[in-house]
């Protein structure tokens, strides 16, 4: 693992801020310079971790439920052996999470869906988000993480889905020509807005997303569209047309070197995003404000939560007993 202070090594490797996993071959040379995403993402899995490797597991990737989640829980692979709607969402505020939850149960009993949820918080661990799980947990709105081990697992979550986007960029994938890739920027536009988004999916097949005004107007006129749903296999496909109406978020990337795109297209409506420029004082006292500033100035905030929860990433290969995991629904 290379840190800050191998100085003179992380030049020659172009570390800038956040940790690395450099790969060296049986000759001592590097044969990945970076193979900590690959880690996050597929664990022991992308065993040799070499650039050969990155390719060919992305080339057997599409973009799913097993993908998005992985082993975050380990009830998923459970729910997608049953052919289950699982449903990721995240956000933080309440109220939100309150209607979203009974409206979207309340279309699944209608429609005669099995469905389960999961919340996964939101990329900047706030008091607030702190907040919401304890509601969620006590008035059982949803499933939850572990409450132990809560703050590793959403990190974990947020964690992957950047070293998605990393490892896409490494390899020289572009954003016009790879749904994973857009897919990655929508839920990041998502998770910056005011409310919450939601994510959809039957096993490893369909999937919808939304954020939080339009999903919930859907949920609530399941009514107009319900008709369509004649089989629980199609409720997934049928959501997702009905969520794909024009209805514009806005999007907030870390300014780390090589990480941001040169051109970003609305997750709605496909134009071509603006790019404003937000300046924050450094001197605030908020934890909001100075989270979105390091993310601003240099994405240090994969770095801090890279630094801390490694031990979750080198132990991605081995799931969580159900015995563990249960400890979040009880």
């Amino acid at each position: 693992m290379l840190y800050r202070h191998d100085a003179r090594r992380g030049e020659a490797w172009n570390f800038v801020h956040n940790p690395m996993l450099v790969v060296l071959d049986p000759q001592g040379k590097p044969s990945n310079l970076d193979a900590l995403p690959m880690m996050w993402i597929w664990g022991g899995t992308a065993f040799p971790f070499s650039r050969a490797r990155e390719e060919a597991l992305w080339s057997e990737s599409s973009w799913n439920i097993d993908l998005l989640a992985d082993a975050i829980d380990p009830r998923l692979p459970e729910w997608v052996r049953d052919n289950k709607v699982i449903c990721l969402y995240g956000g933080d505020d309440i109220d939100w999470i309150r209607n979203f939850t009974l409206s979207a149960r309340a279309a699944a009993g209608a429609l005669h869906v099995p469905l389960e949820m999961l919340y996964v918080g939101k990329r900047n661990q706030t008091e607030k988000v702190r907040k919401c799980h304890e509601i969620i947990h006590q008035e059982k709105l949803s499933h939850i993480f572990s409450a132990r081990d809560y703050y590793d697992y959403v990190v974990y979550f947020w964690v992957r889905i950047w070293s998605m986007w990393n490892s896409k960029k490494k390899i020289g994938t572009t954003l016009e020509n790879d749904r994973i890739m857009q897919e990655i920027l929508d839920l990041l536009g998502y998770d910056s807005g005011e409310t919450g988004w939601a994510v959809f999916g039957r096993g490893n097949c369909e999937m919808a997303k939304g954020n939080g005004d339009r999903v919930m107007s859907v949920l609530e006129n399941y009514k107009v569209w319900g008709n369509r749903v004649d089989h629980p296999d199609k409720f997934v496909r049928v959501l997702d047309k009905e969520l794909r109406v024009h209805h514009c978020s806005r999007l907030i990337l870390p300014g780390q070197s090589g990480s941001t795109p040169d051109r970003v297209v609305c997750a709605e409506c496909g134009k071509t995003m603006e790019k404003p420029r937000i300046e924050v004082c450094c001197l605030q006292d908020s934890k909001n404000s100075k989270e979105e500033l390091l993310m601003k100035e240099n994405g240090s905030w994969v770095a801090n939560n890279l630094e801390e929860t490694i031990a979750v990433s080198l132990a991605s290969c081995f799931p969580l007993t159900k015995a563990h995991q249960k400890e979040g629904d009880e």
